[in-house]
């Protein structure tokens, strides 16, 4: 289970995330159009030293006929913003090395891509 102050976290990040789909639903109820505005999160991990999380930040396409994923972190102690880490489209399964110096992920092979990139953390 994880700690208090992490619960607390992601779900911060899980609402901030959503406050633009309450703001566009109002008072009237979900439609279908609604849906493409969904934005969420998951895969969270956390660093080895406990001080930020990496997720996946999961919202529909423009097109609206696939999702885009991106890599984003937030750190644990201070009340930072998310920050974004990757352009995606299509990143996932964020994984921090040993001694949370990189993290690494997956990305969707493309033309000119390579299906996994390391980035500094």
């Amino acid at each position: 289970m994880l700690p208090n102050h992490l619960c607390r976290l992601i779900l911060f990040a899980l609402l901030s995330f959503s406050s633009m789909v309450s703001q566009a639903a109002g008072n009237r109820g979900i439609t279908e159009k609604d849906l493409f505005d969904f934005v969420w999160i998951g895969d969270p991990q956390i660093s080895p030293d406990g001080s930020r999380v990496a997720f996946v930040r999961v919202s529909v396409n423009e097109k609206k006929l696939g999702y885009d994923t991106a890599i984003w972190t937030v750190s644990t102690a201070d009340k930072e913003p998310p920050h974004r880490l990757t352009n995606g489209p299509h990143d996932s399964s964020p994984q921090w090395s040993p001694d949370g110096k990189f993290l690494v992920f997956m990305r969707a092979t493309e033309k000119d891509g390579k299906p996994v990139d390391q980035w500094p953390a």
